[in-house]
């Protein structure tokens, strides 16, 4: 799939199911821990120099591809969570910071308030074509919360 939002929630799934089993005593499920290695270096193949994703997550930075700061936000939550967790010890810490600095950029001040930038409106599975037209929106309710939940993880040590 090229649908970055859906990406973003699968990984973030994934390390959260592992890190159940480890709150739990259990230890890591041997096929979900290689579905998330692989998703993981996948997805960080993908992160523009930017230190976002785009919405067609194989697509170039252009004009109709824009980054997409919830499924970027959901991304580095997720990758964050697996290398504090050391599920993802090869998880490198300048990759984290840079994205978070983006992220971070991605909120402008408007007329005396925080605006998030940079989200698409609603989407669901579809074509390449289709991610590259869905409409950009500011304070997308699922781009603020995720991102909430990114800015909210500590510091990349």
């Amino acid at each position: 799939m090229f649908w970055a939002r859906g990406n973003g929630w699968l990984i973030y799934f994934l390390v959260d199911h592992q890190m159940s089993r480890q709150r739990r005593g259990l230890g890591p499920d041997p096929a979900v821990a290689e579905v998330l290695r692989r998703h993981a270096l996948a997805l960080v193949a993908c992160q523009h120099t930017d230190g976002l994703w785009r919405t067609d997550l194989l697509g170039p930075a252009s004009r109709d591809n824009p980054a997409e700061v919830s499924a970027s936000a959901l991304i580095l939550v997720a990758l964050g969570r697996a290398r504090r967790a050391k599920l993802l010890p090869e998880v490198q810490r300048t990759l984290l910071l840079k994205g978070r600095l983006a992220l971070r950029a991605a909120i402008r001040w408007d007329r005396g308030h925080p605006t998030l930038t940079g989200v698409s409106t609603g989407t669901m599975p579809g074509f390449r074509r289709y991610y590259r037209a869905v409409p950009m929106d500011k304070n997308v309710a699922h781009g603020v919360g995720a991102v909430l939940l990114a800015l909210s993880q500590p510091e990349p040590r």
